[in-house]
């Protein structure tokens, strides 16, 4: 099965090896150091399992692209950018309506 493309030990051992090469002598490595390999191991891992011809494996690397998405929408962030959303439109629609009527009146003056 194509899971074993994402499965732990691989990106783990991708992981090891990147953070080898980028060590510079620390012995500890920086949280945003990890994170920046670990975004790049995974974005690389995605981008080649989007463009492999197995028709599985690509479904796959969409179905796991699709899960931050996923999450976001059943967060409480959800909720909270929606409410965000619905006064933005309000209020773009009472600008709106009075730039219009702005427009009205002066052109009454002409």
């Amino acid at each position: 099965m194509h899971r074993a493309y994402f499965q732990r030990n691989g990106l783990k051992s991708k992981f090891l090896k990147e953070w080898e090469r980028r060590r510079d002598g620390e012995d500890q490595p920086s949280q945003s150091l990890l994170t920046r390999i670990a975004q790049r191991i995974c974005s690389r891992q995605l981008y080649e399992a989007w463009r492999s011809a197995e028709m599985e494996l690509r479904e796959l690397a969409f179905e796991i692209s699709a899960l931050p998405g996923i999450f976001i929408m059943h967060s409480h962030y959800a909720q909270l950018l929606a409410s965000i959303c619905m006064l933005w439109m309000s209020t773009t629609q009472a600008l709106a309506d009075l730039i219009k009527l702005w427009f009205i009146a002066l052109c009454r003056t002409c």
